[in-house]
């Protein structure tokens, strides 16, 4: 009769660690086809070869048929663990100035990825080193994954806070905003369903084509050169903010150069803190001011830095080099400025799921010899991680050197009206003032102002 078929099939190598591969040879001899069975399946080549790489012990079997009958082989590939990962990460300084930066620095061995939780997040390198900045104490913890298993380490870095005094403390658990200091617009939608603290929050719903929602409007405080605000914010589902580059103001703040119930836009100073969505899936914050008050209207375009005190600080009549601001004519020869600062993107569709924590600081510079120095601050992080550093600011020059931050104004407008009907909620609010202990020390501008 017919011969009987042959199999031979080997695994190379036959012993692995966890991640690698083996490979499978085999050779036949009287057979028409064969079939793959155990840890692989399906119809194989009479002569061939194949990359396997079991996570655990395999067996692979190849059974083969001819006019004289049927045979099979089979091979095992054992898998190993591997050498255990090693992580280790430490924090330098361990203890910081409000404001201040730390270091961080780890190092892995038997590591293929790493990835971080805790005070910071998404993956990292194996090996490496970056700054933080909380705005609390901080505990970063890094787990990193190799064939071995897993391990992680973790560096804890302590924040000691400047002298500061709670200025504003609005947990909006109530409507009784005018009991609280709030005045000028003392109504506000109260909603004990979305909340993080407490047991209600703010609801600022925007109607469709409308520009603005129901919330508090003004809050005075004592006056400060710097103040620390923060907030926890969730938005809707479909919240997409203006839908255009600009918009929605969200959070002014005032100086006593100006009244209790002055316009927000031209002014000595207004500091803006606002969101700003890309789109329903990404978005960001801004911060910035404008001082049109202050524009010198006789020297539009001049640049007026280092020469003269009598000039806005958000352009029109220049800025410090390391930043530029704008200058527009408001539609009747009188010119406005601005200064905006853009985060990066901080803001996706976790933000519209959960509560996110907010914080920025505003410092005013000082001012030396007759001279205001660029050594104000603005900061702004997101969950605890600092995503805004500016510290070469002028806000003020001499000429208000008496200028203090001293009201709040929460007036959320969309100027174009709200593309849709979309919510934002607000809760925890906390305005207090702060010392920075993070501020550069510059040599004083000495020039002679005019």
């Amino acid at each position: 009769g017919d011969p009987a078929p042959y199999v031979n099939l080997d695994a190379s190598p036959a012993e692995i660690t966890s991640g690698n591969s083996s490979t499978l040879t085999w050779t036949t001899a009287n057979a028409t086809d064969c079939t793959a069975s155990g840890d692989w399946s399906g119809s194989k080549a009479l002569n061939d070869s194949q990359s396997v790489s079991p996570t655990a012990d395999a067996s692979y079997t190849l059974t083969c048929t001819g006019p004289g009958g049927s045979a099979y082989d089979t091979t095992a590939v054992t898998v190993t663990s591997g050498p255990a990962p090693t992580v280790s990460i430490t924090a330098d300084p361990l203890n910081i100035g409000f404001g201040q930066s730390s270091t961080l620095t780890w190092s892995s061995t038997n590591a293929t990825s790493c990835v971080a939780s805790g005070g910071w997040t998404g993956s990292k390198a194996t090996n490496g080193n970056t700054q933080v900045s909380p705005s609390d104490d901080a505990l970063y913890v890094l787990t990193c994954t190799g064939a071995g298993g897993q391990a992680y380490d973790s560096a804890s870095v302590t924040v000691a806070t400047g002298s500061s005094t709670t200025l504003i403390d609005e947990p909006f658990e109530d409507a009784d905003f005018a009991s609280r200091g709030w005045y000028d617009v003392t109504t506000g939608t109260i909603d004990t369903t979305e909340h993080h603290g407490g047991s209600a929050s703010l609801k600022c719903t925007y109607t469709s084509g409308e520009q603005d929602c129901s919330a508090p409007r003004r809050h005075l405080f004592t006056g400060t050169d710097a103040v620390h605000i923060s907030y926890w914010v969730k938005y809707s589902a479909n919240f997409v903010g203006s839908g255009t580059f600009y918009h929605p103001h969200e959070f002014y703040f005032l100086t006593n150069l100006n009244g209790a119930y002055d316009g927000l836009a031209f002014n000595y100073l207004t500091a803006y803190l606002e969101s700003h969505w890309n789109d329903t899936d990404s978005g960001h914050y801004i911060i910035g001011w404008q001082d049109g008050s202050n524009i010198d209207q006789t020297n539009i375009g001049v640049d007026l830095v280092g020469t003269s005190e009598n000039r806005g600080t958000a352009g029109c009549n220049g800025t410090p080099y390391t930043y530029a601001g704008s200058c527009y004519d408001r539609g009747d020869g009188v010119y406005v400025n601005s200064v905006l600062f853009d985060t990066e993107t901080v803001l996706g569709t976790a933000n519209k799921e959960d509560w996110t924590h907010v914080e920025a600081v505003i410092e005013l510079n000082s001012i030396v010899g007759g001279i205001g120095q660029p050594d104000g601050v603005m900061k702004v992080w997101v969950n605890g991680s600092l995503v805004l550093d500016r510290t070469d600011l002028i806000l003020r020059t001499a000429e208000n050197a008496d200028m203090l931050l001293n009201q709040l104004v929460l007036a959320p407008y969309i100027g174009p009206g709200s593309p849709v009907t979309q919510t934002m909620w607000l809760d925890d609010l906390i305005v207090s003032s702060q010392v920075s202990d993070a501020n550069p020390i510059y040599m004083p501008w000495y020039v002679e102002p005019n």
